[in-house]
C-alpha cells in the first residue's frame, strides 16, 4: 500500500466520509510492489480493505527507477490480484484485465496498452475559423473577459526600465559557476527565464516554425480528421473546458503526448502529414536532450543528490502544445490563454512568428515578455515547484493577443513517468526543511489538475500541507435510488506522523 499516509490517517478519512454521508460508496487506490514491502504490510493492507468493503479497488503496480529492487519485480504477484480481484464484484475482471495487459507491456508500459487519457475537455467551435467570420467590431459574448488585469504598456522610452526576465547563455551555463547561480536566482525569484546559444539546429527549429503554420492552415475538413474526441483532451480544441456557460479563450491548440512514443495517440502524431511529422520527431529528440541538461544543471545548482532529478524525468512523459491566436477587433476584451501555472516539471518555449503576446505575474503586474530571436522561454511548473520542496516556484503567465496579427507558438512540457509518484525530493527535506508538499500519483496530479477551470496557481496550493497537517482531496460516488451522482469533497484533514 502505498505509505503516505499511515493506517490509522486513512481509517480516520474513510469514517468521517462514512459519518458525514451516509450510503456513501467510496472508491480506492493501491499501489503495490514498493521497494521492502513485507507480507506483514500487505496483510495490513488487505485486512483494511476487506473491513471497509469498498466499492472499487483499483490496483496499480509501483513504477520503479532503474536500478531499485522494485526494478526487478517483472509483474504484479499472483496473491495480490488474487486476493484483492477474485471474490470483487463491480470492475474486478475489468482491472484484472488491465494488469494483465500492463505485464505483457513490460510493466512500464508497451504496445498491447492503450495510451492514457489525462482528462477531457469539452468540444468548442475552432477559433481561428471564428475569427474570419465576425464582423470588425463584434466579440461573441462566450471569449468577452471585462475582468482581466491590464498588463503594463511597453513604450519607446519607458522600456529599459521595464523588468524583464533573466537571460540564460547554456553555452557559459555548462562550465561556468557563476551562469549556474544566475539561472539558480532565476529559477527562484522569477520561474522564468530565456535561454540563447541552446545549441538546437537552427534549420530544424525553421522547419517546425513553417510545419505549424501551414499544419493550422489546413482546410477545417483537414483539421476535423484531428479534432478532440469525446471523453479526450488530445488534439484540436481548447483544453480546461468543463462547462457550457464558462468562458472562452481567443485561441485554439493542438495538443499531444509525444514521448514515450507508445503513449501517442495513434491518429494524432503517427498522422501528421510529412514533412511536418519528421521535422517534429527531430524536434521532440532535441527537446528531450535539452530539457535533460537543464534538468540536471538545476539538480546541481538544488546540491541534490546525483541521479535523483535524472531518475525522474528521464523515462517521463513529454508533451506539445502548438497554439495558435488569431488577431481580434476588440483585443482588450479576450485573453488567448487565461491566467495559470503549468502543471508539469519544466516548459521549453518556441516563439513562432515575431507577434509577442506571453506575460507573466511578477510582484502584482502583468509584465510582457519580449522573446529574444533564436531564444527558447523557460519556465518552472507546479511539479517542479513539488519536487524542489518549494525551492523553485512555478509562475503564473497567460496569452494576449492583438488586432493585427497572428500569433503562434510551440510549447513542450516535461513531467516525470504517469506511472509513478512525485513528491519532494528526499535530498530537499531535511529536519530543518520539511517537506511542503505531499507525494502524489503522476497520472493522478495531471487529472485533477485538467479537471478544473484554469485559474492560477490554485491547484498546487492543494498539494501543500499546512502546518503538518495533510490535505486530503477525494472523490466519492454517492448513490441515491433515482439520481446517482458525484460528490468531490476537499480539504479533508487529518493530523500526520511517523510516514516514511
Amino acid at each position: 500500500m502505498n505509505r503516505e499516509y499511515t493506517v490509522n490517517e486513512f481509517r480516520t478519512v474513510v469514517d468521517t466520509l462514512t459519518e458525514l454521508v451516509p450510503g456513501i460508496q467510496i472508491a480506492t487506490d493501491i499501489i503495490c510492489g514498493f521497494p521492502g514491502e513485507t507480507d506483514k504490510d500487505f496483510s495490513q493492507t488487505v485486512s483494511l480493505i476487506k473491513a471497509y468493503k469498498f466499492a472499487q479497488v483499483h490496483i496499480s503496480q509501483f513504477y520503479p527507477r532503474p536500478g531499485t529492487p522494485a526494478a526487478r519485480m517483472k509483474k504484479v504477484p499472483s496473491n495480490i490480484v488474487k486476493q484483492l480481484l477474485d471474490d470483487r464484484t463491480g470492475g474486478g475482471n475489468k482491472q484484472k484485465k488491465e494488469i494483465e495487459e500492463r505485464e505483457r507491456g513490460g510493466g512500464g508500459g508497451g504496445g498491447a496498452m492503450e495510451p492514457a487519457s489525462l482528462g477531457k475537455s469539452l468540444a468548442v467551435p475552432c477559433v481561428q475559423d471564428l475569427a474570419k467570420k465576425i464582423s470588425p467590431t463584434t466579440v461573441p459574448a462566450r471569449y468577452l473577459r471585462l475582468d482581466q488585469d491590464p498588463p503594463i504598456i511597453i513604450s519607446n522610452d519607458g522600456a529599459a526600465s521595464l523588468p524583464q526576465i533573466p537571460v540564460i547563455d547554456m553555452q557559459r551555463l555548462i562550465s561556468d559557476e557563476l551562469e549556474l547561480d544566475k539561472m539558480d536566482r532565476a529559477c527562484r525569484e522569477w520561474g522564468f527565464f530565456q535561454l540563447i546559444n541552446h545549441g538546437v539546429d537552427d534549420s530544424l527549429v525553421d522547419k517546425v516554425k513553417v510545419g505549424i503554420q501551414e499544419f493550422f492552415n489546413l482546410p477545417m475538413e483537414e483539421k476535423n480528421k484531428y479534432w478532440q474526441r469525446p471523453e479526450e483532451m488530445e488534439g484540436f480544441g481548447q483544453a480546461f473546458v468543463v462547462s457550457e456557460e464558462q468562458k472562452l479563450d481567443w485561441g485554439d491548440i493542438f495538443y499531444m503526448i509525444t514521448l514515450p512514443e507508445h503513449a501517442r495517440k495513434p491518429h494524432l502524431f503517427p498522422e501528421l502529414p510529412q514533412p511536418f511529422r519528421d521535422n517534429l520527431e527531430a524536434y521532440s529528440a532535441e527537446m528531450k536532450n535539452l530539457a535533460m541538461k537543464i534538468l540536471h544543471l538545476m539538480a546541481k545548482a538544488l546540491r541534490m543528490k546525483p541521479g535523483e532529478m535524472k531518475d525522474m524525468f528521464e523515462e517521463g512523459c513529454q508533451m506539445m502544445r502548438m497554439n495558435y491566436y488569431p488577431p481580434c477587433p476588440q483585443p482588450e476584451l479576450v485573453i488567448g490563454l487565461d491566467s495559470h501555472t503549468d502543471a508539469v516539471g519544466l516548459t521549453i518555449l518556441l516563439q513562432v512568428n515575431e507577434m509577442e503576446g506571453l506575460q507573466i505575474r511578477k510582484s502584482g503586474r502583468w509584465i510582457p515578455v519580449e522573446p529574444l530571436p533564436n531564444a527558447f522561454v523557460l519556465n518552472i511548473g507546479d511539479m517542479m515547484e513539488i519536487v524542489t520542496n518549494g525551492i523553485y516556484r512555478s509562475t503564473e503567465h497567460r496569452a494576449a493577443v492583438n488586432s493585427v496579427k497572428e500569433r503562434l507558438s510551440i510549447g513542450t512540457f516535461y513531467s516525470p513517468s504517469l506511472d509513478g509518484e512525485m513528491g519532494p525530493a528526499p535530498s530537499l527535506v531535511t529536519p530543518e526543511t520539511p517537506a511542503v508538499y505531499r507525494r502524489i500519483g503522476v497520472a493522478d496530479f495531471f487529472k485533477g489538475y485538467f479537471s478544473r477551470e484554469l485559474v492560477g496557481k490554485s491547484y498546487v496550493d492543494v498539494m501543500r500541507i499546512q502546518n503538518g497537517v495533510r490535505n486530503f482531496e477525494i472523490s466519492v460516488t454517492r448513490t441515491t435510488t433515482d439520481n446517482p451522482c458525484t460528490t468531490s469533497i476537499a480539504s479533508l484533514s487529518s493530523s500526520t506522523s511517523a510516514i516514511s
